[in-house]
């Protein structure tokens, strides 16, 4: 279920904000399966799709939906087996925080980075503290992550995607 929201809410998003769309419903390429426990976000235009769990186990995919065009491409999946983590985009840069190493329980504090430009993950500096069902969202050259579960769950994590560095608010 929290897949199909977050895909929603991000074909929302992108629906409301490309120039010359309208705002309604319509149909669209379809997704080759529903995977829970995934993340979307959007970023110019573009819907980005990535990792999960299936009914039989983890499935390793990063996929982009281009709206205007209404089609599906695969794009280099994330290194890591993460389930239950957050993902947002800003400044041409899609980054996922946290979650769960795929096929357990242990939560992470490992971050990542995906340039849209040259296509390819880079590890970041891991977040604080571990996180894993909680929420992120770029604001100019910032990352916020909020909420969730594990550490310091009452406290608001900042990134600077310029220095690299964390902050605690």
């Amino acid at each position: 279920m929290r897949f199909l929201f977050a895909a929603v809410l991000a074909f929302w998003f992108v629906l409301a904000t490309v120039p010359g769309s309208k705002a309604e419903w319509r149909g669209g390429d379809s997704f080759s399966q529903a995977v829970p426990e995934s993340g979307a976000t959007s970023l110019n235009g573009t819907v980005y799709l990535l990792s999960g769990s299936s009914g039989t186990g983890f499935k390793r995919f990063f996929e982009a939906y281009n709206i205007v065009e209404d089609g599906w491409r695969p794009l280099t999946p994330i290194p890591v087996d993460r389930t239950q983590f957050s993902v947002a985009a800003g400044s041409g840069q899609i980054v996922v925080t946290g979650g769960r190493v795929a096929g357990t329980s242990e939560a992470t504090k490992s971050s990542w980075m995906f340039s849209t430009a040259k296509s390819y993950w880079t590890q970041i500096t891991s977040m604080p503290g571990r996180r894993y069902e909680h929420m992120t969202a770029i604001i100019g050259n910032f990352l916020y992550v909020f909420g969730g579960a594990g550490d310091d769950t009452d406290k608001i994590y900042r990134y600077n995607l310029g220095s690299g560095e964390w902050s605690i608010l």
